[in-house]
């Protein structure tokens, strides 16, 4: 009855690390957003440094967020003779000058050898940045409303129609027509009136008596009736918002745009290609250059003619903080097809005893879907932020309260189409006026 007792009160393995007494924990880290962003010595930010702060919270420690002394970063560890050599965030862990390391680190195997980890508390991959999609020129835009295939049979039901139009027109041939082409002629009259709306396309008032004739009219005014007005309703949309090619979104794409691509020289990054029996992806394997930075493949992808492939999460804040403009156009697009899964995690000196203790805490964050929240309220803020720059500098464009005048540039086609014509008609009156002459020098001939 007595051990009973105790069991209820739960007091003989009580639960240990719930508080630290306001502890100040040392905290290895540096600018790499969005998961630590550094604002100066003291002011630190990022979903990582939000994370470990909402733990202290729970927990009841403070933080002191410092950069490695070395500036080395991540750092590295090497073994050499049984000496051992580490520096960066990885030499204040393994040494164990700080109690917390943190800056968008992997959990590897390599690293779990040498430190402990938290639980993952977001998922990276490895992504492709390429060039955002261009505009699909717009000498284009007339033909844009309707797929190639509905423009083909468009154009093959006018042609077909030419049939029963000559029919139809033979109801009401006059004593001045005559002959097979002129019934083309007339026929062809009568089938574009039916497509444009008008029934009367000559000095003739087409009233159709046979039932035959009103059906086939019927149906085919109401045929073009929605087509016209489709096309009217679509091309509207086509010159207000222009139509893009479509992105690259696989290595199959990427392959075939003529762009080249690469990744950073350390890191291990084309490795994961390195050992794939994927035809496409060996292709990229061997077509990698390198950058030494990741600002440097990034801006080579901002030119135009280079695709890089890094983490996901830190290629969607750089787009949002300096390539975004004031109406939110991205100057570069992440491809949908990812690789290579990362689980990104704290650090902790190996053998922490406070490591279960914050990964429950962890865990109740992320399920609760604080993580996830805080990296995006952070990419959202830095596009904010860089919005407001286009602001300061005067090129905030305001929204015309009334409609927007079209240019020359989004009619273009209709004059290219317009030029065409003229052309043809050119070569015809030239032809026409040759062959006129030819006639009448041969016509004396024939007389005598």
């Amino acid at each position: 009855m007595y051990f009973s007792k105790i069991l209820e009160f739960d007091s003989l393995f009580p639960k240990k690390m719930q508080n630290f007494d306001e502890h100040l924990m040392s905290v290895s880290a540096f600018h790499y957003p969005p998961k630590v962003s550094q604002y100066n010595k003291t002011h630190w930010g990022g979903v990582e440094i939000k994370l470990i702060t909402e733990v202290g919270k729970s927990l009841n420690f403070r933080v002191d967020v410092q950069p490695p002394a070395d500036n080395a970063k991540w750092g590295s560890y090497r073994e050499n003779n049984g000496s051992v050599s580490a520096t960066g965030l990885t030499g204040d862990l393994y040494y164990g000058r700080k109690n917390f390391g943190f800056c968008n680190l992997f959990i590897t195997q390599d690293r779990l050898e040498i430190m402990d980890m938290t639980i993952p508390y977001h998922i990276d991959r490895a992504c492709f940045a390429v060039p955002a999609a261009k505009e699909v020129p717009h000498y284009f835009a007339i033909i844009a409303p309707y797929h190639f295939i509905v423009w083909l049979l468009i154009i093959s039901t006018f042609i077909f129609f030419l049939t029963p139009g000559m029919l139809l027109f033979r109801e009401h041939k006059s004593k001045h027509d005559h002959g097979i082409p002129t019934l083309i002629n007339s026929g062809f009259w009568e089938m574009y009136g039916t497509f444009t709306g008008s029934m009367k396309t000559s000095k003739h008032t087409f009233r159709h008596k046979k039932n035959s004739s009103r059906i086939f009219l019927g149906s085919s005014f109401l045929y073009v009736l929605v087509i016209t007005w489709a096309y009217r309703e679509s091309i509207k949309a086509v010159l207000t918002v222009p139509s893009k090619y479509p992105d690259l979104n696989n290595l199959r794409d990427l392959l075939s745009s003529g762009l080249s691509w690469g990744v950073r020289d350390s890191g291990g990054w084309p490795n994961w290609f390195k050992d794939s029996t994927d035809e496409l992806s060996r292709k990229v394997y061997f077509g990698f250059t390198y950058v030494k930075t990741f600002d440097e493949g990034v801006s080579k992808v901002a030119e135009g003619n280079y695709a890089f492939m890094n983490s996901e999460a830190a290629l969607r804040y750089l787009i949002s903080a300096k390539y975004t403009n004031q109406f939110r156009e991205k100057q570069m697009h992440i491809a949908t097809q990812c690789y290579v899964p990362f689980r990104i995690g704290l650090a902790m000196p190996k053998g922490a005893p406070y490591k279960t203790t914050v990964d429950n805490q962890i865990r109740k964050l992320v399920e609760g879907g604080f993580t996830d929240l805080w990296l995006r309220n952070t990419n959202e803020e830095a596009e904010i932020n860089n919005r407001k720059t286009f602001s300061e500098k005067g090129e905030i464009v305001t929204t015309n309260n009334g409609f927007r005048l079209l240019s020359l540039y989004d009619l273009q086609g209709v004059f290219v189409i317009f030029g065409f014509g003229i052309g043809l008609s050119t070569l015809a009156l030239l032809g026409e006026n040759a062959t006129r002459r030819r006639y009448k020098r041969r016509q004396p001939e024939e007389i005598y």
